[in-house]
């Protein structure tokens, strides 16, 4: 029996199935939607004839499948629905695999909606921070410069951003947890440094990205390096992007070096209150001997 050419009515993904499977239900391949089968206006064709484009020999119907894909994909991202939009990246992953988006779209994902613990806030946004590099040297190579600035300004820089503010946003939330359990010690404090340097290079460096692409918006990138200057604890990341400022802003007054919450050492406060018990025990005991006297 002859094949029919159908198509998935949500994302138009193409098929050609057997006859006699018209009128049964079937779940597509890359939205997952069941659909009923129906056979489009066009004639039966064999499916093993294949358009070809005029291009360099690729066939049309990989070509539709990507872009259907794509579409698929982004619709998720741009709804929040993270856990679709990776499976359909995953799938362009290979089938694209020197395109930029999937692979920046998934580390955005894992950096800025994971289930990342404390301690390895640091490493996740150090990883991001690479793939952001990557990204902006694959859009670079691949587009002219209207597409480009469109694919930084709608995804890439806002995306990062956003990295970036979820990251702050969650460091702050589980220090405020530490402070409260009165679990603040010497681990705790170097961890807190190292993921607070981390997440301002990368307020830097999209800020840095902001003013080589959208050097007219001069707002958005000051606010950003003012953002690093206010809350980096790191003397050289605070005095790097305070001069950034300074050479646009002459009157910026620089605040002071954010400081770390000492962690006070137990033994050391013992041994005080121990000193303090003497002291104050020995001037007893030389008051007691002059009353006595």
């Amino acid at each position: 029996m002859a094949n029919v050419k159908i198509h998935c009515p949500n994302c138009h993904q193409e098929y050609d199935v057997d006859e006699a499977a018209l009128g049964h239900e079937a779940e597509c391949e890359t939205c997952k939607k069941t659909f009923v089968l129906q056979a489009d206006a066009a004639s039966p064709e064999s499916s093993s004839e294949k358009k070809i484009d005029g291009g360099g020999g690729v066939e049309a119907d990989d070509k539709e499948k990507l872009a259907n894909l794509y579409t698929l994909a982004r619709r998720e991202f741009k709804i929040g629905n993270y856990k679709d939009a990776v499976w359909y990246y995953k799938k362009i992953m290979s089938d694209d695999p020197d395109n930029w988006e999937p692979a920046f779209v998934m580390n955005f994902i894992k950096a800025g909606h994971g289930t990342q613990k404390w301690e390895n806030i640091a490493d996740e946004v150090d990883t991001f921070s690479k793939e952001l590099d990557e990204t902006i040297r694959l859009i670079e190579k691949t587009t002219d410069a209207n597409e480009r600035n469109d694919l930084l300004s709608d995804m890439v820089l806002s995306s990062s951003l956003e990295v970036a503010n979820i990251q702050m946003d969650g460091m702050k939330q589980i220090l405020d947890s530490i402070m409260q359990l009165k679990n603040w010690n010497q681990e705790n404090r170097e961890i807190l440094i190292k993921n607070s340097n981390s997440i301002m290079r990368l307020y830097e460096k999209v800020a840095d990205l902001y003013r080589k692409y959208f050097q007219k918006d001069r707002t958005t990138y000051l606010e950003l390096w003012k953002k690093v200057c206010e809350n980096a604890p790191s003397a050289e990341i605070h005095h790097g992007v305070a001069a950034k400022i300074k050479r646009l802003e002459p009157n910026y007054s620089e605040p002071p070096v954010k400081e770390i919450p000492p962690v006070r050492n137990p033994n050391v406060r013992l041994l005080i209150i121990a000193v303090s018990v003497i002291a104050g025990l020995a001037c007893l005991g030389i008051l007691i001997a002059w009353i006595c006297h």
